[in-house]
Order: C-alpha cells, then sequence, then structure tokens
C-alpha cells in the first residue's frame, strides 16, 4: 500500500484512532457548552415574550425581565466571541 509495510500501516492506524479520539473529547465539551447556552436562551427567550405580551406585568417582573435582557445580551454577545475565536483556532 503505497510503499508502506505492515508495522507502518499499523502505526498510522493507532495514530489516526488516538487523533480521532481526542477530537471526541475536545468536540464533547464544546458541544456540551453549545447545548447548555441554547437551552438557557430558549428559556430566556420564553419568559421574554412571555412578559412581554403579558397584559400584568408587575415592577418586579419588569426588573427581572430587564436583567434576563442584560444577561440574554452578554450571553450572546460572549458566544459569538468564543465561536469566532474556536473557528480562527481550528483554521490555523
Amino acid at each position: 500500500m503505497l510503499g508502506y509495510n505492515n508495522k507502518e500501516i499499523e502505526n498510522l492506524k493507532v495514530a489516526n484512532k488516538q487523533f480521532t479520539e481526542q477530537q471526541k473529547k475536545k468536540m464533547s465539551w464544546q458541544k456540551k457548552t453549545a447545548i447548555g447556552l441554547g437551552s438557557l436562551l430558549g428559556l430566556l427567550t420564553i419568559i421574554h415574550f412571555s412578559a412581554k405580551y403579558s397584559n400584568y406585568i408587575t415592577k418586579f417582573q419588569q426588573d427581572v425581565l430587564s436583567s434576563l435582557s442584560s444577561c440574554l445580551n452578554y450571553v450572546g454577545e460572549n458566544t459569538l466571541l468564543n465561536l469566532k475565536a474556536l473557528k480562527g483556532v481550528s483554521a490555523s
């Protein structure tokens, strides 16, 4: 096979398997982070719209909504920055 002997082929297979496992481990925390942020964003969106279109919003609900909106903006901006940074790292 392209000038490689069996031992070299086996070494390449082992190295490829190890690399693949490392990539899976590396991606697992990224996937967990994305799922967690997606869940948080979904929850905040539901709370935001349920409070926004409610006819009876108390002062406390307005304060909570304001805090959640700030949190949502902060999380969204940082997520975009992190994704851009990860994309730059994976491209190099």
